[in-house]
């Protein structure tokens, strides 16, 4: 499913609030139309809406399920349809009029996109998978991951630059929140229960990205698989082979790293009270090493092996809704237009338990 994005479309309008700044270097003072916050049917988040300086362009970035629909559990991977769907809803709400011509380019697909985020879920054998797994990417990815967030709270990033480009999470623990779930699907026991033994997955593509793969218009999308675009960066992300290790690690080094190491084994934190440049260094050199200093030991001597591309096969990835729930009345018009990938349907539907290796 789409689960967040950036999209600059055609739209020529006045804003009612301009923000005055003073150019320090000529004197001159210049105004710029003042970016809005718009709520949709989820309360709680926010789209952000910002225009050109000129107002002939309006962008708007944020999760488009969650403000048509209040949830991202479920959702579409039509990008047309949903980009379409998504810029009318938030112009209503924000209170702007596009024209009927403006509302044709848009249909049309005649608009940049600058963010993409795909979600889906990695069906599990069980819940007991999930922090094995998470430890078993954290150890894989060791310094191209952001290791600071504690195992504890069921979370792994790749960061690229600045932004993350891959993130794998436990959705179910942002579930207990009130209304959080919508109704039907919180009725959906059959759904809920997959839900329970999965881990999310998102993959973040960014403009350089989608320029290079000619995806920038979102007109290119008609006739892009996004379940084949989804699985291709899985893959390029993943490790081949059982990939968590023993904590013990090989190999000589400093006697430095060495006290570091028995501190660590006994239950210490070494990280404790370092400066952030140093507390990578050191974890970076423990990796290097076999050691995840980020984790308890206790966590890391765990020797169970996971072998990421079975765990990440495609046979156990859902990115789609299930067909029972698509009558559901804000998502049935995500799904009205366009001819259905019978294909892609009867992969993305809820499967059997996955088989994987215990």
């Amino acid at each position: 499913m789409i689960d967040w994005m950036t999209i600059e479309a055609p739209l020529k309008t006045q804003p009612t609030h301009m923000v005055r700044t003073i150019d320090t270097n000529t004197g001159q003072m210049r105004q710029f139309p003042q970016r809005l916050k718009v709520y949709g049917a989820d309360p709680k988040n926010a789209v952000l809406v910002r225009f050109k300086s000129d107002c002939t362009k309006i962008i708007v970035s944020g999760n488009p399920m969650k403000f048509l629909t209040g949830q991202n559990l479920i959702g579409t991977n039509r990008v047309r349809t949903l980009a379409y769907q998504f810029l009318c809803a938030v112009c209503e709400a924000a209170g702007l009029q596009p024209t009927e011509a403006e509302r044709t380019s848009w249909k049309s697909g005649d608009c940049r996109l600058t963010r993409i985020d795909i979600a889906g879920f990695a069906i599990l054998p069980g819940p007991e998978w999930k922090t094995r797994v998470i430890k078993a990417l954290r150890l894989a990815h060791a310094w191209r991951a952001s290791n600071i967030r504690a195992l504890r709270f069921g979370y792994f990033a790749i960061i690229a630059g600045k932004q993350k480009v891959f993130v794998v999470y436990d959705k179910t623990r942002q579930l207990g929140s009130p209304g959080e779930v919508p109704e039907v699907l919180g009725a959906d026991t059959r759904f809920m229960k997959l839900v329970k033994r999965a881990l999310r997955v998102e993959v973040r593509l960014f403009g350089k990205e989608l320029r290079a793969r000619e995806l920038g218009q979102i007109g290119n999308w008609r006739g892009v698989s996004v379940r084949n675009l989804f699985i291709g960066e899985l893959k390029k992300r993943m490790v081949k082979g059982s990939v968590a290790r023993s904590a013990a690690g090989t190999g000589t080094g400093t006697r430095m790293l060495d006290l570091e190491r028995i501190v660590w084994e006994q239950g210490g934190d070494v990280l404790d009270g370092l400066p952030r440049a140093t507390k990578h260094r050191r974890m970076r050199e423990h990796a290097n090493r076999g050691c995840d200093l980020s984790v308890p030991h206790a966590v890391a001597a765990d020797k169970s092996l996971v072998d990421l591309t079975q765990v990440f096969a495609d046979n156990n990835i859902r990115i789609r809704a299930p067909r029972r729930l698509r009558n559901w009345a804000p998502l049935k018009k995500l799904f009205a237009d366009g001819p259905v990938n019978t294909t892609e349907e009867t992969a993305d539907s809820v499967g059997s338990r996955p088989t994987l290796n215990q």
